[in-house]
């Protein structure tokens, strides 16, 4: 009877898809409640990304904060305007991997699409036009390559060393 039961369990997972049944009871889990989570997740790259697009605004308006860093031969540069314009990817790529690996890739697709979202919603206002196509094409092609890289790729990676392993 522990052989049936055990060709059972295994048997109600997509092979294909899953390496292992404890991988299998790891995306149930995570799965729990999706909807609200992925409301949860989606709100909170959209406020981020709005409040990274609003720094770089402040960033640029404010020169009481510049931090400016003089070359030989130039006027210089506002350090801390390029700074606010490179957050993005940082706030973007470290919270995002991490709710792609520690709670389920789904997650950290819908927060990078909050980012999108802020993004698209900050292209419909005049003065921050380029802001918003910036924070928007960044966060789209960061996706793209997350998805790519981070999904498609180590899922074949997964599969292949688990099936040398066997």
């Amino acid at each position: 009877m522990d052989e049936t039961a055990t060709k059972d369990d295994k048997s109600d997972y997509d092979t294909n898809k899953y390496v292992s049944r404890e991988e299998y009871l790891r995306d149930v889990v995570a799965l729990k409640n999706k909807r609200a989570k992925i409301v949860v997740y989606f709100a909170a790259g959209m406020a981020i990304g709005l409040l990274n697009i609003w720094l770089i605004r402040f960033m640029e308006l404010d020169s009481q904060f510049d931090w400016i860093v003089y070359q030989p031969g130039s006027s210089g540069f506002a350090m801390d305007q390029i700074m606010a314009w490179l957050a993005v990817i940082f706030v973007l790529l470290i919270p995002g991997i991490w709710i792609g690996v520690a709670k389920h890739k789904l997650y950290a697709l819908v927060y990078f699409s909050g980012f999108c979202a802020a993004g698209i919603v900050f292209m419909g206002i005049p003065g921050f036009l380029i802001k918003g196509l910036y924070v928007f094409t960044v966060s789209f092609f960061l996706l793209i390559l997350m998805y790519l890289i981070f999904f498609k790729i180590w899922t074949s990676m997964k599969r292949s060393i688990v099936k040398a392993q066997d």
